[in-house]
């Protein structure tokens, strides 16, 4: 089958990328960005060339990976998968039937696999034949006749496009990991495909990228393509390098990130794409497990999305639309407790269930254990008082808010109860900081950290830290000092104190030896063992300390010549582990050197996560550690995304000094809220780098 590539005309994509879209800031404040907050619940569909083969090749289940990747899995050449479009003709595709099922489950909107990485398109397209319009017998548009059933009946429409191309000569083909770089000339066929979309179907309500390493230009290419001609469209995060509106993560984060994000959840968990094969369970089970998954990612304030797909007639099966109408029966009646609501405002999980808010209303959803003591005791509130739960009694206690329970609540697993708890005011997040008093350190340790979701490519992303937030009492501080390493030299922060912004440029206006305080913080200290391995396949988000715990028996004493182009394959990391005795507790300075990305864990918890500049063989930073008495373990882990080699490195005793830079606060009372975050040059989801940083409060 012939390839027609279709070449963009240099002074089209100019005036393309070149145009003003929506600012980023303003965006954010608009209807269309909330709205889309507050949808909650949507339907992914998977459904492509790659459902023709039932998840089966030459008589053999394709089990190495999800059906939607069965080319790659079972070793399919591309001249031999374009042959199965001549028998691709899904006569059972109704997208009436569809939207209808997606409404009467309680889905906000349906999210179709335009392109996956087959490269085969599910619209009519110019840059090939290889589409559903033109290469099968249905010669059919199912991106349009989708778009078109949405619009009609409200609901809206998503598109998710995969940034990998298995068929195109100009593509990268079947890789191990699945992340290759996009070459020019098929960045330009992925521009056009996509500005297609974006002209011809309508209003598209979010744009779900997949797979794939883009350069930064590459991501702000398509970003603001996309922009110019849907500027209220949500971008996922998989488009990488900061271009994106919402994080993608699996269902099973227990976490709040604070940006919107969404949890992605297959029906089953072997595969996105149909297998007639697929063992499905008990759909009881299946009814309660995605029910509790909806609700445990809407109390974290995100968006739950649900899987389903067809087969290759395009129909969907029994089971899942038994799934969906269950779920659909409970937000009928529960809705309000789902959406256009916020997370829960504690930053801790509790056994009994999940919390959401809306203004003056806590939702108690009972999806968890019946408590022992048939009791849920719900925290207090800063400045803010429960003054009733519908139907129910409770009494204050200085632990919080005691409510009984009865067991049988618990016991339908399908049938999860709400309780409505009412405030006076409307409920704010809460933190458990206390009110500082003065002359104190305000650093990472005894901050409220603001996170996000920082995405670089498909397997490199991690829970970024945008800002901290402390508590302090105004009423005796009326200066502060902020400490910073030689790193943030010419940088820009912002420091928020109450509804005052104060906006620095960091420079070398003073420098101070790290026993600058009223008391000596340096601590004494001495490296006594460094050791290190190399761990493979391990994704950027995964936590250190895990790699460690799995690796400690492979590491092995070194000197620091040996840390120096070690050699990687991709998405591997290098651990470095040193052993610090500290005669006494404080703080200290030690310098690292990293490839792509870079993490810093003491005693057992992480200090410092960050990817470096794109393409970064190595990059050196201070990472300002709080040590404790005695024996303090220190990991550092370089990661490699691309690059054959990398170093990594740890330096122990580096000069001991900070920059400092003073700010006045003048007179104030009460406790007030201070933060630190990358502001007016940071981006919502790019970590801030604030691990080096530290304030110092004074009265005078």
């Amino acid at each position: 089958m012939r390839n027609k590539i279709y070449i963009i005309l240099a002074a089209i994509m100019l005036s393309v990328l070149n145009a003003s879209a929506i600012d980023r800031d303003v965006f954010r404040m608009t209807e269309a960005f909330k709205k889309w907050e507050g949808d909650k619940y949507s339907l992914f569909i998977h459904f492509g060339l790659y459902s023709q083969l039932d998840g089966m090749w030459r008589g053999v289940p394709a089990t190495g990976s999800g059906s939607e990747m069965i080319q790659s899995a079972a070793g399919i050449h591309y001249d031999v998968y374009e042959e199965i479009a001549d028998k691709f003709n899904p006569q059972g595709f109704n997208a009436e039937e569809i939207v209808a099922l997606a409404k009467k489950a309680g889905m906000r909107s349906i999210i179709f696999t335009a392109k996956h990485h087959d490269g085969f398109c599910m619209f009519k397209t110019e840059t090939t034949d290889f589409n559903s319009a033109d290469a099968t017998p249905s010669g059919r548009d199912f991106v349009q006749e989708l778009s078109e059933v949405c619009q009609r009946e409200g609901i809206k429409f998503g598109l998710y496009f995969s940034l990998l191309d298995w068929h195109s000569p100009y593509g990268s083909h079947m890789s191990s990991h699945n992340a290759d770089k996009i070459s020019d000339t098929h960045h330009k066929i992925n521009l056009e495909q996509v500005q297609e979309l974006v002209l011809k179907y309508g209003d598209i309500s979010e744009f779900w990228f997949d797979k794939g390493s883009l350069t930064p230009q590459q991501s702000q290419d398509l970003y603001d393509l996309i922009k110019k001609f849907q500027p209220y469209c949500m971008v996922s995060d998989r488009l990488g390098n900061d271009c994106f509106d919402f994080a993608i993560t699996s269902e099973s984060r227990n976490e709040h990130i604070g940006e919107p994000w969404q949890a992605f959840s297959p029906m089953f968990q072997d595969s996105w794409g149909w297998r007639g094969w697929q063992y499905k369970g008990d759909v009881t089970d299946k009814i309660s497990d995605k029910l509790r998954g909806l609700i445990s990612t809407v109390s974290q304030g995100g968006n739950y999305i649900l899987n389903v797909s067809l087969d290759k007639d395009g129909r969907m099966e029994q089971f899942e639309k038994i799934v969906l109408n269950k779920i659909g029966n409970w937000l009928e009646q529960n809705g309000q407790a789902i959406y256009d609501t916020d997370p829960s405002p504690f930053d801790k999980t509790f056994d009994w269930g999940h919390m959401t808010t809306k203004n003056k209303t806590v939702y108690l959803i009972l999806s968890g254990d019946y408590p022992a003591k048939g009791e849920i005791i719900i925290p207090s509130v800063e400045s803010n008082k429960l003054t009733s739960i519908k139907g129910l009694k409770f009494k204050s206690t200085k632990s919080g808010n005691v409510v009984k329970v009865n067991k049988e609540w618990f016991e339908d697993s399908n049938d999860i109860k709400v309780l409505e708890a009412t405030y006076k005011y409307k409920v704010q997040s809460q933190n458990s900081l206390k009110a500082q008093k003065k002359g104190i350190i305000l650093d990472r340790e005894n901050a409220a950290i603001d996170h996000s979701h920082s995405g670089f490519d498909y397997y490199t992303s991690y829970r970024s830290e945008t800002g901290y937030t402390w508590s302090i009492n105004r009423s005796q501080i009326r200066n502060l000092y902020i400490y910073y390493s030689k790193e943030s030299l010419g940088k820009k922060v912002t420091v928020t104190a109450g509804s005052k912004n104060i906006e620095l440029e960091l420079d070398r206006q003073i420098s101070a030896e790290l026993n600058f305080l009223d008391v000596d913080a340096r601590t004494n200290s001495k490296i006594t063992e460094l050791s290190y391995c190399k761990v493979a396949d391990k994704a950027f988000d995964t936590d250190v300390m895990d790699l460690v715990e799995e690796n400690r028996t492979l590491f092995r004493f070194c000197g620091q010549d040996e840390l120096r182009d070690i050699k990687v394959r991709p998405m591997q990391s290098v651990l470095v582990k040193g052993v610090i005795y500290a005669t006494k507790a404080g703080y200290k300075l030690i310098e690292v050197e990293a490839g792509n990305g870079v993490e810093v864990a003491v005693n057992g918890t992480t200090v410092m996560k960050h990817m470096n500049p794109y393409d970064t063989k190595s990059r050196k930073e201070s990472v300002l550690l709080k040590l404790k008495k005695g024996r303090n373990e220190v990991v550092l882990r370089s990661y490699n995304r691309f690059d054959t080699k990398m170093d990594c490195y740890m330096e122990i005793d580096p000069k001991q000094f900070l920059y400092r830079k003073s700010i006045s606060l003048g007179k104030g009372k009460g406790t007030e809220k201070i933060k630190l975050w990358a502001g007016p040059e940071g981006t919502p989801h790019h970590d801030a780098e604030l691990h080096n940083y530290m304030i110092f409060t004074k009265s005078e």
